[in-house]
């Protein structure tokens, strides 16, 4: 149970974000009553391990907590604790109540929430934003920035803000921050994995995060369909005349036909990444609900893609970034592999 933030010294963990910061972050979710927990479009492991260690901490703090996206959580993800209860609403006015404060976890801006935030920007406008993030490209929306580019994955600075709010440590929310840093540094394999990543790394194995588990569900369990769809996007892979741009494209219609998901999509991008020659490679899908947005991932080795997600108006970190298009698929594919060409240039 909560009693006071805690007075810990930590600015050796998280000194990107001022102490004062820090003070009001915690007195925002100490005074708020009424809380929703939300996460970037197309969520990822940081994203709903974040919000989920996160919804543990503020109920046991006796808050009434939401979490909500605008799209489903991934199959590969459900095995995580309160992943069911992650709402794939977009009007937060659908809510049962009406919230005092907003906690956005994993996005580097508003827009990249998705439906959730262009079809509620009258609350999001009105109601207090907590900002927590790790991505070079975050605009600091938020009333309070809990924004740390330093950090492998926001599941750190979930972790540093339940320990300030003094809340102990559960063997959920060890699980739930242990999938947000293996999904996010590919298993301890990015350039972003810091001594500070392995320490807490081992603190919440010690707590008894399945690690071995996690591991497997997250990039070897896979779905018959979603094989399927990976098999049809490497037999269509494109690339420019001189092989620097590879990219690939999955339609709606193909994903149907497959039997396929959105959700599917998600770690393709990074299959690709090594291949040969390649200086960026570029996925790109209709999405779900609404044909007519694109959305772009890019993943390098040694180009800065969040500059090419930034000219796109999305954003995202130097080797794996993204961005939601208001343009059809062929549009906004060529959208993208032009961007690229330019950056190159």
């Amino acid at each position: 149970m909560v009693v006071t933030p805690s007075s810990t010294t930590q600015e050796d963990r998280h000194a990107a974000i001022p102490a004062g910061e820090w003070e009001k972050a915690c007195a925002l979710v100490l005074q708020a009553q009424r809380i929703v927990l939300t996460t970037h479009a197309g969520p990822d492991g940081d994203g709903i391990g974040s919000m989920v260690s996160l919804y543990i901490a503020l109920h046991a703090m006796d808050k009434l907590v939401a979490m909500v996206c605008s799209d489903p959580v991934p199959q590969d993800l459900t095995y995580l604790p309160y992943a069911g209860h992650v709402q794939d609403i977009h009007q937060l006015t659908a809510l049962p109540f009406t919230p005092d404060l907003i906690v956005v976890c994993d996005s580097a801006s508003l827009s990249r929430l998705g439906a959730v935030y262009t079809e509620s920007r009258s609350s999001f406008a009105t109601i207090p934003l907590l900002n927590l993030d790790h991505h070079q490209t975050n605009s600091r929306f938020g009333l309070v920035n809990l924004v740390d580019t330093t950090a492998s994955a926001t599941a750190e600075i979930a972790h540093a803000l339940r320990e300030r709010l003094r809340v102990a440590p559960t063997l959920e929310t060890a699980t739930a921050l242990m999938t947000g840093l293996v999904t996010d540094t590919l298993g301890f394999r990015t350039d972003s994995v810091t001594p500070r990543t392995l320490a807490l790394a081992a603190e919440l194995l010690a707590a008894g995060a399945p690690l071995t588990e996690i591991c497997y569900r997250t990039f070897h369990a896979t779905r018959y369909e979603k094989l399927r769809l990976w098999g049809y996007a490497l037999s269509n892979l494109q690339r420019s005349e001189d092989g620097r741009i590879a990219w690939l494209q999955l339609p709606r219609e193909v994903r149907a036909e497959l039997g396929a998901k959105e959700t599917d999509l998600m770690g393709l991008a990074s299959l690709v990444e090594g291949i040969e020659g390649a200086d960026i490679v570029i996925l790109a899908w209709d999405k779900r609900k609404d044909p007519l947005r694109t959305g772009i991932s890019l993943r390098s080795r040694t180009v800065n893609v969040a500059t090419i997600a930034q000219m796109l108006g999305g954003g995202g970190h130097a080797n794996a970034a993204g961005a939601l298009l208001a343009e059809p698929l062929d549009v906004g594919l060529r959208k993208a592999v032009a961007a690229a060409e330019a950056h190159l240039d």
